[in-house]
């Protein structure tokens, strides 16, 4: 079948619709994040550098591993294979180091760049920007190889330098395509973002009567539509992935299979 958005977004539905537990890792992540910042609101307002880098890997540290959950069930749904939440949890922990290993080296050194570049005093702002965007052009086809690590590494289990090597020959055989998901996923965070803006500013809304309403439920309906967005987005890839994998393989079979001539051409 070719490749199609439209089939690939029906079909991620699918499996959430099929299996409406896809949800609830990253529910957990984004409700669990509401609570610490309704409990400790000043925490984060707190203008130290190293506090903050430090509360930004540990938040990718956990997301990561809700990140995982989600691949892994919805890898599971996809291949039909009966639900367990143990043994889930277990491949994820058996992984986590690997997946760990395998995307921190590139991840960290972003967030320590964006730290750099927001603390930058005025005077320095503009050589700050060239650097960051010379950074980030360089970044982008790394981006997209990281995008595709956690797939090989979970879904196949292949070793830390083995998952790396399959997800760079996965975006340079798939480039086209892999670029199209790619900026799919982006246009789904981008409208979860605004979502969440909507259902947390009341006064944007456009029926005023709806404003306390929204203004109580805002936050959670904020951990839902996020919940919801980044489960979409994983197992967007998650089919994406394996749909390439296993039409691959199937035309590998069929090569590989002899052929015979046709009787009624003798």
């Amino acid at each position: 079948m070719p490749f199609s958005i439209l089939h690939l977004c029906k079909k991620s539905l699918g499996l959430i619709k099929q299996d409406p537990f896809l949800l609830v890792p990253y529910l957990v992540f984004f409700l669990s994040n509401q609570i610490f910042h309704q409990l400790f609101p000043h925490f984060l307002k707190q203008n130290n550098t190293i506090l903050m880098l430090e509360v930004m890997v540990l938040t990718w540290i956990i997301e990561l591993f809700f990140k995982s959950l989600t691949l892994l069930l919805a890898g599971s749904v996809y291949r039909g294979h009966p639900f367990s939440l143990k043994k889930t949890l277990y491949i994820s922990f058996q992984r986590f180091l690997i997946l760990l290993i395998g995307t921190g080296p590139f991840i960290i050194p972003i967030m320590i760049s964006t730290q750099v570049f927001y603390k930058t005093p005025p005077t320095q702002v503009d050589i700050s920007m060239i650097s960051l965007l010379i950074f980030t052009l360089v970044l982008i086809p790394v981006s997209l190889i990281l995008e595709m690590v956690p797939l090989p590494i979970l879904l196949e289990k292949k070793a830390y330098f083995q998952g790396i090597k399959e997800a760079y020959r996965f975006v340079k055989t798939e480039f086209r395509k892999v670029l199209l998901v790619t900026s799919l996923t982006l246009c789904i965070i981008i409208i979860c973002s605004l979502l969440s803006l909507w259902v947390t500013t009341p006064s944007l809304t456009t029926n005023d009567n709806f404003a306390p309403l929204l203004s109580a439920l805002g936050n959670s309906l904020e951990s839902i539509i996020q919940a919801f967005g980044y489960c979409f987005i994983y197992c967007i890839l998650t089919v994406f992935y394996l749909d390439i994998k296993t039409q691959k393989l199937n035309e590998t079979k069929s090569s590989d299979s002899p052929s015979f001539p046709d009787p009624n051409s003798i």
